[in-house]
């Protein structure tokens, strides 16, 4: 295992000078001699692997970059791809693929001061074929690529897994798009679709079927794929397949050599008593000079979130004022929620923007609100999206709630979603400070029992502002709390990825460790109607995904968190550097640099066998996979045990902790200050860390060796 000196200083200036490039969306041919010289890069081909991971999908992007028709397509010119590029947060890095003419090069994935030190000395002087991947920020990537002669093309392969959610019973996810649309794309790409056997067919947007051909190949082995223009690809918005799914839940797991990892997704919405359709009229209002965000940026944002926002069952209609003040329903009758009527109402909505009034009307549409839901009938409520104003005084406001409450007889819930943001109108009223309409909206919806939300309060933008708005009107329970157990066992080490991503859609992630199985059983505990309620799920093991990318996705989790630590100590960026280069998943700290065969050894050195202090990690992980053995004795116990550890290597234990089989720590034991090599015994007074005798029952222990996990049963009886 070759070591590396990192030095913290020089990586954090080094970090420093990337985050300049944070948020770039580029791809650009440079000549490293005269770095002002530059042209836009050209894509001859591209082709994107789509290879499903259980709750995540693996995305990789294979492409070719020439000079064909840039200033650099002489046989004498030199060029340096430099691109960057962003992901979603939740994205990890696992790959990069580079072809030097007919071979493939297997990226290294080593510290970030070294690889860009050698990447940097190669670019100087010499014509060689080293290409490096960078993350800036945890959105924010760098790809280079060097050299690139003139007359010829450079091929390259970057795959990133990403996580899906579940809506109408399949897997989605995205595609980013990356830096696609900012260079000279060819007409046709190709999307090649490895399946397992459980996920046959590829759905693109609206759930429309893709179809693809059957292919075999050396490169991919068994797969699908088909050649779309390239247009096509970029206007998909979601992409999805099928998956297992039972009660509105999906559990991958998988077995390395006895360490146990899972991952589960939940809808809510399946598995949570159906709350009652809505009936939303929504009327918009923009009065200029109001927001700082223009009329036109507003429309695609607030039609955005009517989408995410209603679904299936409910029913909406929007109300406006035109140019000369006349009242406007969108559709003459409320339309039922399905995706063609949304997507027919943000059309008809985009059609009629350039005739919306942009004066101040808030009162005319309120009045003409109450007028239909009267004639129509009272199950309705009004959400109101403006931001206005001009109705924020105690007399305005005092007039209008006295109005709108006589005529609706207080039977029609309004909500108020405020989207103004440089209103200079403030008034205390009984002591207390309000912005523009605040007082009117609070006041309002308080005596209907609907609910206020504004942008420079509770969000930061139209799609937060409708976020929390939805999860006030589309939530019919309280409290929720789940757990997860296995047969016989239970999870531990866990993180909760893409939370608030998946919080806002009705879902829930769950990724970790495990003892015991092979079924699952998830138990959901919340209140509904001021009433307890208990739901239970029992996943068989038939009905549980294998992937083989979970230890991946749990390492790329773990790093997130470690990087999201605010000052990291050495020790810290330390730990993060080993363990993304122990398990290819790419970091802040760390870069893949691929290099030529014959150059890998001279650049990045070997390890020397008669350095007693290296050793060579996969086999050392292989004989702890197979040989470190956990017993107890006596076990049962009944007033103590002995647990016994026998190491066939010399190594440190990091903690030994003892489980309940609700998956709750009863107690932490010492670890040994010093290596263990061969047999070694610890002892357990079968007490708590309350000093408290356990009860009768199963107990884990669990003895982490790093990153890697062991464990073992002991029965407790009396």
């Amino acid at each position: 295992m070759k070591k590396h000196l990192v030095c913290t200083l020089l990586i954090a200036f080094l970090l420093s000078i990337c985050s300049v490039f944070a948020q770039n969306t580029s791809i650009r041919l440079i000549d490293p001699q005269k770095s002002w010289l530059s042209s836009e890069a050209i894509m001859d081909s591209l082709t994107v692997i789509i290879q499903p991971n259980g709750g995540y999908t693996q995305i990789s992007y294979l492409i070719n970059i020439s000079t064909s028709g840039t200033i650099f397509d002489k046989q004498s010119d030199t060029v340096e791809i430099e691109s960057f590029f962003t992901l979603p947060e939740e994205a990890i890095v696992v790959d990069s693929w580079l072809w030097v003419e007919d071979t493939l090069v297997y990226a290294d994935l080593i510290d970030r001061w070294t690889a860009s030190q050698i990447y940097e000395n190669i670019v100087k002087r010499v014509r060689r074929d080293p290409s490096l991947f960078l993350k800036n920020s945890p959105t924010a990537y760098e790809f280079r690529l060097f050299p690139l002669v003139g007359t010829t093309h450079r091929k390259f392969l970057i795959s990133f897994m990403i996580p899906n959610r579940i809506e109408n019973d399949k897997f989605k996810f995205e595609i980013p798009k990356i830096w696609f649309t900012r260079t000279l794309m060819p007409n046709n790409m190709k999307i090649v679709f490895i399946n397992r056997n459980d996920v046959n067919n590829l759905y693109v947007s609206n759930d429309m079927d893709l179809p693809m051909n059957n292919d075999n190949d050396m490169f991919f082995g068994h797969y699908k794929s088909t050649v779309i223009p390239m247009q096509d690809f970029l206007s998909y918005n979601t992409y999805g397949y099928n998956s297992n799914f039972k009660d509105g839940i999906s559990i991958t797991n998988y077995d390395v050599a006895g360490e146990k990892y899972y991952h589960m997704i939940m809808d809510l919405n399946t598995l949570t008593p159906n709350r009652k359709a809505l009936k939303h009229l929504v009327l918009f209002e923009y009065v200029n000079g109001k927001s700082k965000i223009s009329f036109e940026n507003t429309i695609q944002p607030f039609l955005d979130a009517l989408d995410v926002t209603y679904s299936v069952g409910d029913s909406i209609n929007i109300m406006y004022c035109d140019m000369i003040s006349d009242v406007k329903l969108l559709f003459p009758e409320f339309i039922e929620v399905n995706p063609e009527s949304i997507s027919k109402l943000k059309s008809e909505f985009q059609k009629a923007q350039s005739k919306i009034s942009r004066s101040a009307i808030l009162p005319l549409l309120l009045n003409n609100a109450v007028s239909l839901l009267q004639t129509t009938d009272t199950t309705g409520s009004v959400v109101v999206f403006s931001n206005n104003d001009e109705l924020g005084s105690l007399d305005i406001a005092n007039t209008f709630i006295k109005l709108i409450m006589d005529k609706s007889k207080g039977k029609i819930p309004f909500y108020f979603l405020d989207h103004g943001s440089t209103s200079n109108k403030k008034y205390s009223i009984n002591s207390v400070n309000y912005i523009g309409n605040e007082y009117l909206y609070l006041n309002l919806s308080r005596a209907t029992k609907g609910e206020y939300y504004n942008i420079w309060s509770n969000a930061n933008s139209i799609g937060n502002l409708f976020s929390i708005f939805f999860n006030g009107v589309n939530t019919s329970y309280k409290d929720l709390n789940y757990y997860i157990l296995t047969t016989d066992g239970f999870v531990y080490q866990t993180f909760e990825p893409y939370k608030s991503i998946l919080a806002s859609k009705g879902m829930l992630s769950s990724l970790g460790k495990y003892v015991g199985g092979p079924d699952f059983i998830i138990r959901l505990t919340f209140m509904l109607d001021d009433e307890p309620h208990i739901k239970e799920v029992k996943i068989a093991e038939d009905d549980i995904i294998k992937s083989n990318a979970l230890p991946q996705i749990w390492v790329g989790n773990h790093l997130k968190y470690l990087e999201a630590i605010a000052k990291p100590n050495n020790s810290t960026v330390q730990d993060i550097i080993k363990i993304s280069m122990d398990n290819r998943v790419l970091s802040s700290y760390t870069a893949f640099l691929a290099l030529e065969p014959w150059m890998r050894a001279e650049l990045l050195g070997e390890d020397d066998p008669d350095d007693p202090e290296l050793t060579d990690v996969d086999d050392e992980i292989e004989i702890l996979n197979s040989e470190l053995g956990i017993s107890a004795h006596p076990n049962p116990a009944m007033t103590n045990t002995n647990l016994i550890f026998n190491s066939p290597l010399e190594t440190n234990i990091t903690s030994i902790d003892i489980y309940d089989l609700n998956g709750s720590v009863i107690r932490k034991l010492n670890v040994p200050t010093h290596a263990i090599k061969g047999e070694y015994i610890i002892f357990w007074d079968l007490l708590d860390d309350f000093g408290r005798p356990v009860p009768e029952g199963t107990y884990f222990v669990i003895v982490n060796v790093g990153l890697k996990s062991f464990s073992h049963k002991i029965l407790v009886v009396k």
